[in-house]
């Protein structure tokens, strides 16, 4: 079969890594040279991955008969354009349009009786103040329409409100910002899969924050021990269904309050970032899901009994990313001991000697993360630790 891959990043790369196995025609499509090289391609296009246009004709002039994306808005939009507009499986436009544009899901949560937090649309600083007279503070500001916490900015109080507005907006593709109520309380994420349409919740992570910055997650883990697991793994089917959801992944993110309140602040229609469709879930659950998400991509659907399916295993995996002291690096070096340990799956650092080290504004700023896979009744902090001993970062 001839498969358009949208979106070639090193996220993307268990994925691609799948297909070539599978000795499938793949052709490319990325938004810069810096592709992932290890793969043979039939044909690449390097272009903009919200330009409809380009991929649509690159599509069509390669006879594209099944399109893969994954862990991009972008990239998830370009699949459902082209699902329809080929008549091939895969999201549809109507769910792509809810999935990626934040103003819209929320009204559409909302008419559909779900908890979200309050919320208002501003195209303007005035109307961005008048809603937090409504609204009152703390609030966060967002562009409706982007990703990776880019643009996302608690606000504490009126002084800095027009200041972050101006943030927010420069990130937001329409240039309208979502202005919303601050919950307090517990983060957590759910990863699922629509199997046979039915969306289907698989795994549970409690999200931890850095301190300087309430909006970008540092630890995120998952654990078939944390205490809500059961309740929010019902409300994530349903939520699914409200919305509209029926191929593919889904990667949701709720706040739990005080008082035990759901509240939904943003499900996707695709795989969580940073491995975690293709990586962390399947070690988390045992399931394949690149597997099952290339032959629902190439309309090779088979059955799975999943509906009802709940993890109770033995292990946990953490998502850790790294903050480490600014300045400019000069030498980094990693014990070997720490790269060989079985329970640390992945490790990857966006530093580099020669560059400086700058502050987390967003999910792209991080320095680098790990994923550890540890037994349930392993004290993660102390493998943290021990991981934070084996990099030695010098500074010029």
């Amino acid at each position: 079969m001839n498969i358009l891959f949208i979106n070639l990043g090193w996220e993307q790369k268990p994925l691609l890594a799948k297909l070539a196995d599978q000795g499938h025609k793949i052709y490319g499509y990325h938004f810069s040279n810096d592709y992932e090289a290890d793969f043979t391609y039939e044909d690449i296009c390097i272009g903009d991955i919200r330009d409809l246009y380009r991929i649509s004709e690159f599509a069509e002039k390669n006879s594209i008969n099944a399109v893969v994306s994954d862990a991009c808005d972008y990239s998830y939009f370009a699949q459902a354009f082209l699902s329809e507009l080929l008549s091939i499986p895969g999201p549809k436009l109507h769910q792509a349009q809810v999935a990626t544009n934040k103003y819209y899901q929320r009204r559409k949560a909302q008419d559909s009786g779900l908890k979200v937090p309050q919320f208002s649309l501003a195209s303007t600083y005035e109307e961005a103040l008048y809603a937090s007279k409504e609204i009152l503070y703390p609030l966060v500001l967002k562009p409706i329409d982007n990703r990776g916490s880019f643009g996302v900015f608690k606000v504490e109080n009126e002084s800095y409100l027009k200041e972050l507005f101006y943030k927010s907006l420069m990130m937001s593709h329409s240039r309208l910002v979502l202005v919303e109520q601050y919950i307090e309380g517990e983060e957590y994420t759910v990863d699922g899969y629509c199997f046979n349409g039915h969306p289907t919740s698989l795994a549970v992570a409690k999200k931890s924050h850095y301190k300087d910055n309430q909006c970008v997650a540092n630890v995120i883990k998952y654990s078939s021990k944390i205490n809500v697991c059961k309740e929010i793994f019902r409300y994530n089917s349903l939520v699914a269904q409200k919305l509209g959801f029926n191929f593919g992944m889904i990667h949701a993110e709720y706040i739990i309050d005080k008082y035990d309140n759901i509240y939904l602040i943003e499900m996707a229609n695709r795989g969580g970032g940073v491995y975690t469709s293709s990586l962390i879930v399947p070690l988390f659950t045992g399931i394949d899901l690149p597997s099952i998400y290339i032959n629902d991509c190439l309309g090779q659907t088979q059955d799975n009994n999943l509906v009802d399916y709940f993890p109770r295993g033995a292990k946990k995996v953490i998502l850790y990313f790294f903050s480490f002291p600014l300045g400019v690096i000069k030498d980094i070096r990693i014990d070997p001991k720490v790269v060989n340990d079985p329970r640390l799956v992945k490790l990857k650092l966006f530093v580099k000697p020669s560059q400086a080290v700058s502050p987390v504004k967003s999910d792209a700023h991080r320095h680098g993360f790990a994923i550890i896979q540890l037994d349930e009744s392993e004290d993660e902090n102390i493998f943290i630790e021990t991981l934070h001993r084996g990099i030695s970062i010098d500074y010029e």
